[in-house]
């Protein structure tokens, strides 16, 4: 099986290197006319070594008083959410290759050996250890007593949160080139939604594993192998009785929370995320395009392109503004109306995970491994 490097650029740079073109440059920042806040950074702390080398697999989680993280080298940490103090640490001596999730009372890590790590959310103690197919590549998700793993060959798992114990599995045959890294499941009442591979997302059930429904978002087309690619690689969202998946090949869909019947298809592409905000979803794609497209019937309403090839993060909604990470450590705030950025900082110095928000602070976690949290104060 063939695959591709795990960073958002990794598509364009191969696409480069078989035609000797070289890659596109980062498109350079210009100063802001006029901000409407100003960021501060309320605290920052060191999580360990970082994630360089598996960047697509990590992130914050986020309970009700703490901030979890992990880094490549098997160190977990807590951090007080409100002062950054460091709760606990935990040296697990694996390869991580993602997480941390918080299931539960649970902190769960994934390894490159095909381990799942289940740590005691409150000291880090370990409560179990089970043992999957593949790599576990992306984060895990779960609740009601089941935690939901994938690893990289296609299988999906279920496993009992109190031991660990398998409850269910299902396979799904993965493509022979596909991007490197797999999206998270989504857990929405019974069910669990993931993204394939192939360009669907499949919905199960969240106790016993027995499929639900299936929706095609993507259809290979083209002749060579890279332009077949339909990863469904960024985790569905959901509100209410809709969800939102997206494929690399480029489309964005809404489907029935029920029976996965697609309501719209827009022509939009993303391996990193997206965003919900009122009647909107904001979505950045490969090449670091931030779109804003209309909930209710897929109308692409606006796109900037003033962060082409920064290799943005999945998008957050934070303090009413559209905040995106870039890949020098740059956090901008984007006008949910038009797009015009509003705000910027540089928390950090490296390219950024999945921004997170806990009420009105934002939490940035770089590949390096500097956390900072930060504040957004209008002017």
């Amino acid at each position: 099986m063939k695959h591709l490097l795990p960073l958002v650029f990794a598509v364009m740079l191969a696409a480069c290197a078989s035609t000797g073109e070289k890659p596109p440059e980062p498109t350079e920042l210009v100063d802001l006319e006029t901000t409407v806040a100003k960021a501060k950074v309320s605290w920052s702390r060191g999580t360990g070594a970082g994630f360089a080398a598996e960047p697509a697999g990590f992130q914050v989680a986020i309970g009700s008083d703490a901030v979890y993280t992990a880094d490549e080298k098997g160190e977990v940490r807590a951090f007080s959410l409100d002062e950054g103090k460091r709760l606990w640490r935990q040296d697990l001596d694996l390869r991580i290759a993602s997480g941390p999730a918080l299931v539960d009372d649970l902190i769960i890590v994934g390894t490159r050996e095909a381990q799942v790590i289940a740590l005691d959310a409150r000291d880090g103690s370990q409560r179990w250890q089970a043992r999957v197919s593949g790599e576990v590549l992306a984060p895990a998700a779960g609740g009601q007593g089941v935690v939901v793993v994938r690893s990289f060959d296609g299988f999906v798992y279920g496993l009992n949160a109190d031991g660990g114990q398998r409850l269910w599995a299902v396979d799904r045959t993965v493509p022979t080139l596909t991007l490197r890294g797999i999206g998270a499941p989504l857990v929405v009442g019974g069910n669990v939604m993931v993204g394939t591979d192939g360009g669907k997302v499949l919905a199960l059930g969240l106790h016993d594993g027995v499929p639900v429904w299936e929706s095609t978002v993507s259809v290979p087309t083209g002749r060579s192998e890279l332009e077949r690619l339909v990863d469904v690689d960024a985790m569905p969202v959901s509100e209410g009785l809709d969800v939102y998946a997206v494929s690399y090949a480029g489309d964005l869909v809404a489907m029935e929370l029920g029976q996965g019947q697609i309501q719209w298809r827009a022509n939009v592409a993303s391996i990193t995320g997206m965003a919900l905000a009122g009647d909107r979803i904001f979505v950045t794609d490969p090449e670091c395009r931030v779109f804003a497209v209309d909930r209710r019937n897929g109308d692409v309403l606006w796109t900037r392109d003033e962060l082409r090839y920064r290799e943005c993060s999945r998008p957050a909604v934070h303090r009413g503004l559209v905040a995106v990470g870039d890949l020098d450590g740059y956090i901008h705030w984007l006008a949910p109306e038009d797009g015009r950025i509003l705000a910027r900082a540089r928390p950090v110095r490296d390219p950024i995970a999945p921004l997170e928000v806990q009420g009105d602070r934002l939490l940035v976690l770089s590949v390096d491994g500097k956390l900072a949290a930060l504040d957004l104060i209008s002017q």
